[in-house]
């Protein structure tokens, strides 16, 4: 991809996401984001802090593995301090994957081989989240058949924009990225790829677990067995790349997806809002890593 193209599908991506958010104010106006604003609160916000340390914990275990699989080395003191950087980052910069990319070179710099270091950070990002889309299928099932049908063209167009970006992807790195990828992802054994399907797993309960705090500390508590495959469908759409400081796909399937259910627009919005500031409050340590990085190089 030349750069002209790069830097008009960055502000492409910046203006959909302000589009949907701006879709969101015309239609419930701000009422529904200022009830998650409001929602913030000391007892949320520890839970928060405590459900993201321990979500942490096992993605930087996640990369780890992979890491150790392909013959690096990695300490999980120094995957989770990364993976805290990363988080940060990915949560306050436009797209959500810039963090990723600032794990990678940091620990492509620090082995001295960065390719190697891309591979290993790509590879577990793709397993999040193809064990993540996974589990979103199947909470798919579980809603009104008319939500299945106006849903499934959408994820059909979401399957071959992901075939698109890997396309480009491979025109952009040639063919021998291409192969280099292939044969890491050969060399994992699939001891490790269950390992990192499982940790997986457990990361996106905390997600869960997080969403279900975000909605009762808006008001709109719903019986958990509702609010699962809303939380698991809502929290695959905001992996989407189009994002504002992780806000835009995430309220818009929330709004959407909870009228389509009966439970209201502005609920699923002001809980979705609720759900990325404390995401966004659990992820300050690693600010505060960042800065502390900055003042160890500024003062060697």
């Amino acid at each position: 991809m030349s750069p002209l193209p790069a830097r008009w599908w960055k502000r492409l991506r910046l203006a959909i996401g302000l589009g949907i958010l701006a879709v969101i104010v015309d239609r419930l106006g701000t009422g529904p984001f200022l009830a998650g604003v409001r929602a913030l609160g000391v007892v949320p916000i520890a839970i928060a802090l405590a459900v993201t340390a321990g979500t942490t914990v096992l993605c930087a275990w996640r990369w780890r593995r992979l890491v150790q699989a392909l013959g690096g080395e990695l300490t999980l003191c120094a995957a989770i301090g990364a993976y805290y950087r990363s988080q940060f980052l990915d949560a306050t910069l436009p797209g959500g994957v810039l963090g990723d990319v600032h794990r990678g070179l940091r620990r492509g710099q620090a082995i001295g081989n960065l390719p190697r270091a891309l591979q290993a950070v790509l590879l577990e990002r793709v397993l999040g989240q193809v064990v993540q889309s996974m589990l979103a299928l199947v909470a798919l099932l579980a809603l009104p058949l008319p939500v299945q049908r106006a849903l499934w063209p959408w994820i059909a167009v979401g399957m071959l924009a992901v075939a698109l970006a890997w396309q480009l992807a491979h025109r952009r790195h040639g063919s021998e990225h291409r192969w280099d990828i292939v044969a890491a992802w050969r060399r994992i054994g699939w001891h490790a790829w269950a390992a990192g399907a499982a940790a997986s797993v457990l990361a996106i309960g905390g997600y869960v677990l997080l969403f279900w705090v975000a909605a009762a500390a808006t008001g709109t508590l719903h019986a958990p067995h509702d609010l699962l495959p809303l939380a698991l469908v809502v929290l695959a759409a905001a992996a989407i790349p189009l994002n504002i400081a992780g806000f835009g796909p995430r309220e818009g399937a929330a709004g959407w997806l909870f009228a389509a259910t009966g439970l209201g627009a502005a609920s699923g919005v002001a809980i979705a809002t609720a759900y990325g500031l404390l995401s966004l409050v659990a992820c300050l340590p690693g600010g505060v890593l960042l800065l502390v990085d900055v003042w160890r190089a500024r003062h060697p």
